[in-house]
């Protein structure tokens, strides 16, 4: 059995890899507080998971849009003309389309991993400054993309 002391606090690892926390050792017992910042912190979390799944609702309701059925799944929108399937999950069972859908839950996870990593050696406030700036430039890129039709064929085709 291994004993350590981390921050005032006894942890004894016990047999099977588990870990059990005694008490506090030499030590003051913090109470916890329900400051407003715990409060912003409760609500920028709730609303970054808000902002994740209207992204996947938009995605999901892209999917359903014949012009990218048509560009993309030419056979989900083959079986979408197709007036013998009465159910709309017949006209949209496919693996590709599923998986793009999908794909927004992978991208998330991965870049949570490339997050953790980032906040761990450039710090909390950088990371988010690095994240700020990538969307801006995301968003000028989009404006840009719309003043300039040309450039529509350059990104997509």
């Amino acid at each position: 059995m291994d004993h350590g002391i981390v921050s005032n606090v006894l942890f004894v690892r016990v047999a099977g890899g588990g870990l059990a926390v005694a008490s506090a050792v030499d030590g003051v017992e913090f109470e916890a507080k329900i400051t407003p910042i715990v409060i912003i912190s409760c609500i920028m979390a709730a609303t970054g998971g808000l902002m994740f799944g209207y992204d996947v609702g938009v995605s999901g309701g892209v999917t359903s849009m014949p012009d990218f059925l048509k560009k993309f799944f030419l056979v989900v929108y083959k079986r979408t003309i197709d007036g013998n399937l009465g159910s709309n999950y017949c006209k949209y069972d496919n693996q590709g389309l599923q998986l793009f859908t999908s794909s927004l839950y992978l991208a998330g996870l991965t870049a949570a991993f490339f997050a953790s990593y980032t906040t761990l050696r450039l710090g909390r406030k950088l990371t988010m400054l690095i994240a700020g700036v990538f969307s801006s430039s995301e968003l000028f890129l989009m404006q840009l993309h719309r003043t300039l039709p040309w450039l529509q064929f350059v990104i997509i085709d």
